[in-house]
């Protein structure tokens, strides 16, 4: 997960977006991603998830902000 956060830091619009304006990183072997936003000054990391529960429980943190 933290090779994830950094390569997502290192290059946030390499990932593709998937429900704008949020955009995701899958690991290689495990079900998990990183959903994250794009920023003007930083990247903010909205969620560490297990890509097959629950899928959209961090949708409202994002309204909420």
């Amino acid at each position: 997960m933290e090779r994830l956060m950094h390569e997502v830091c290192a290059h946030p619009l390499l990932f593709r977006q998937f429900d704008p304006p949020a955009r995701r990183h899958f690991t290689d072997r495990f079900p998990y991603g990183v959903t994250y936003l794009v920023l003007p000054d930083h990247v903010w990391i909205v969620a560490v998830m297990h890509l097959h529960r629950e899928p959209g429980y961090w949708r409202d943190r994002i309204i909420r902000s």
